[in-house]
């Protein structure tokens, strides 16, 4: 226990020296990775793992904390915390319990994140004990030889005191005395000024609080997850669902009509009429047709379940019947989903891109990868299906936040203004795209220049200078991103660009 109490308070140190007043960057990254390994021993250590699969989901994890140091999406970065925190407690559920449905996760999330405050008086109390309690001589070893080490340490201990103060204001006098040497150790000058400020102490009075905080926090948290209750209610007999596979199959069979009429349509007036765009009206196709079509799907997705969870005793005719019923279901779903990407490409095309825009296609994308594991459960109860959504979902948010969908936002406006301005359109689209790029993060920034070197709309380039010259001041000027827990690669590439165009247009 005593290396996990070590590793909770260099976990601990480690979050104060990365966190404590800093922004996020490579810092969020850096410590998600220490705290996955911290984590992953303490249960491995204790015997506590039931299925060692569920690290994996360290991957994704740690991939979507990198995204702090690479990209600036406040969306995501707001998003970020809350799905790292609960893609965790997922691990560590998958990982120590028998049981895993939705159910069992919400309950035994909400208890991994708040049960560790009832654990704090055995938290402090492992702490102390395995710190700070005067460890017993072992066979072998003396008391004679025990004390002399307390003694020695002792000693070593005063010495410090002494000479830190001593050495501090021996500097202090000498750095007074010669300017060459004051320049010198300048630096060091700086340090010892700063130790007789107000703002050190208060600084560093809080954070020791924060720092007290969060090592009894997680060290409570480690406790909880090691003496969780793995094993499932035995007297609570799990009846599933039960309902009359009559009504079932007759529920199947008409939504596959209705289903199979509706693909009929998509067909012959949508796929087939690509081409004739004059016909559609692409807000009414977009914007009612996918979220209708969406919510569809994921009505579809449910029945699926509800139907395959059915306990309800039957002939092998009528199960045979509600798997086609259910795999004809997939394949209409299936087709709903090519129809809402179609519209959406259609609306975006027209009408240029944006964030819910882009994340249409992450959806769709996302669904359709569930097909898979469905028609798979569909042929095989085997398939554990709540896991391998979970896998899938993580994958795909994982990789939605590693397209940079705010310099995606950008650059698709700049390339589409520069094509209608060469083809002999309208410029007022470029001022409305211009109003939403000014909304997107400092990722953004490389493609708003190429659109200032690129258009010759004389207001528009007035205010793309007034834009640049704003963010310049703000990023360049008057920021202070020294700390390398801060660093972001986009901020910094941003940065370069901004002091280039600011060089060449003074």
């Amino acid at each position: 226990m005593k290396k996990i109490v070590l590793g909770v308070i260099a976990l601990s140190i480690l979050h104060s020296i990365l966190f404590y007043a800093q922004d996020f960057g490579v810092s969020v990254v850096l410590f998600t990775i220490c705290a996955m390994i911290l984590i992953i021993y303490s249960l491995t250590s204790k015997n506590k793992v039931k299925n060692s699969k569920a690290f994996l989901l360290s991957i994704p994890i740690t991939a979507i904390s990198l995204t702090y140091a690479i990209f600036n999406n406040i969306f995501f970065n707001i998003l970020n915390v809350f799905v790292i925190i609960g893609l965790t407690c997922i691990m560590i559920i998958w990982a120590i319990c028998g049981e895993f449905n939705i159910k069992n996760i919400i309950v035994n999330t909400i208890l991994i994140i708040f049960r560790p405050f009832g654990f704090i008086a055995e938290a402090v109390r492992v702490i102390s004990e395995n710190v700070f309690k005067r460890k017993q001589p072992q066979n072998g070893e003396s008391v004679k030889e025990k004390i002399t080490e307390t003694k020695v340490f002792k000693q070593i201990l005063t010495s410090l005191l002494i000479s830190i103060p001593l050495l501090i204001i021996i500097l202090a006098l000498l750095i007074s005395a010669d300017t060459v040497f004051a320049q010198i150790l300048e630096p060091i000058k700086e340090i010892i000024m700063s130790i007789f400020s107000f703002k050190f102490w208060t600084s560093l009075y809080f954070r020791i609080l924060v720092f007290s905080c969060v090592c009894i926090y997680f060290m409570a948290f480690i406790c909880n997850i090691l003496k969780f209750d793995t094993e499932p209610n035995k007297n609570i007999q799990t009846k599933g669902i039960r309902m009359e596979n009559i009504t079932v199959n007759t529920v199947l069979t008409v939504l596959n009509i209705v289903y199979l009429l509706f693909s009929i349509i998509q067909f012959t007036y949508l796929f087939m009429q690509i081409g004739a765009k004059e016909n559609f009206d692409y807000a009414i196709y977009a914007r009612r047709g996918f979220f209708q079509l969406m919510i569809v799907t994921i009505i579809n997705f449910v029945i699926i379940l509800l139907t395959n969870a059915n306990k309800r005793e039957t002939t092998k005719f009528v199960s045979i019947y509600t798997k086609i019923m259910n795999l004809f279901l997939i394949i209409f779903t299936g087709i709903m989903i090519c129809s809402s990407f179609l519209r959406m490409y259609l609306y975006e095309q027209e009408y240029g891109y944006t964030f819910l825009r882009l994340m249409v296609y992450f959806i769709l994308a996302t669904e359709f990868m569930l097909i898979i594991p469905t028609i798979a459960y569909i042929f095989s109860k085997k398939v554990k299906l709540l896991k391998s959504y979970i896998v899938i979902i993580s994958i795909m948010y994982a990789l939605v936040n590693f397209t940079n969908v705010d310099k995606t936002i950008a650059k698709k406006n700049v390339d589409k203004y520069i094509t209608d301005t060469k083809m002999g359109s309208i410029e007022m689209e470029a001022e409305i795209d211009f109003k939403y790029l000014k909304k997107l993060s400092i990722d953004a920034i490389p493609d708003i220049i190429r659109l200032y070197e690129n258009t010759e709309d004389v207001n528009l380039k007035s205010n793309i200078r007034m834009y640049l010259n704003k963010k310049y001041n703000k990023e360049v000027d008057c920021a202070d991103r020294s700390n390398f827990q801060e660093f972001n690669y986009q901020r910094e590439n941003a940065k370069n660009k901004l002091k280039i165009w600011h060089y060449k247009n003074i």
